[in-house]
């Protein structure tokens, strides 16, 4: 119990304190996908929505079985991003750590293709970034996806944010 309240104390000053702002700053977004054609152009629009045309996007298909790929081609013909196709499924992880390196700008965030970005969280992990010893931060999110792993996915994601 002791934890628990040391941990709110904390997170509800950690809110107050001021934070430079970081303004149109050059990020690049990486999304691993598979399987999300249910998800994935709302996850690209709303980054594009957050982040405006600038944004550096590399969108990595997992050797997707459904119609992801196909959503990806229509999308490519609206923005101008980088499209990966892997040979093989290699997963999330080795996915991510292969083709990180296209992005072009120093400030990179990763998101799952069932994730909608929205400004709050964008303008928050950037100005937390702001401080020189600060190389990265996460902040929570809702899973677009239904069922008992979004579900799990999500009080994890709540579990995480109240520590953080």
């Amino acid at each position: 119990m002791t934890t628990l309240l040391f941990i709110i104390i904390f997170s509800y000053f950690d809110k107050k304190k001021k934070r430079k702002k970081i303004t149109n700053p050059l990020v690049s977004f990486v999304i691993p996908c598979y399987n999300d054609e249910g998800s994935l152009q709302e996850t690209i629009e709303s980054i594009y929505d957050v982040a405006g045309t600038r944004v550096d996007l590399i969108v990595i298909n997992d050797k997707s079985t459904d119609a992801s790929r196909f959503i990806i081609e229509k999308l490519q013909k609206k923005y101008a991003f980088t499209f990966v196709e892997n040979e093989k499924n290699l997963g999330k992880s080795q996915s991510l750590n292969i083709h990180s390196d296209l992005a072009k700008h120093d400030i990179i965030f990763f998101v799952d293709a069932d994730v909608i970005v929205n400004k709050k969280s964008f303008s928050d992990a950037l100005n937390r970034l702001g401080p020189n010893n600060v190389g990265a931060v996460s902040c929570p999110y809702i899973p677009q996806n239904k069922g008992f792993i979004p579900l799990m996915q999500h009080i994890e994601y709540n579990m995480l944010s109240l520590v953080q």
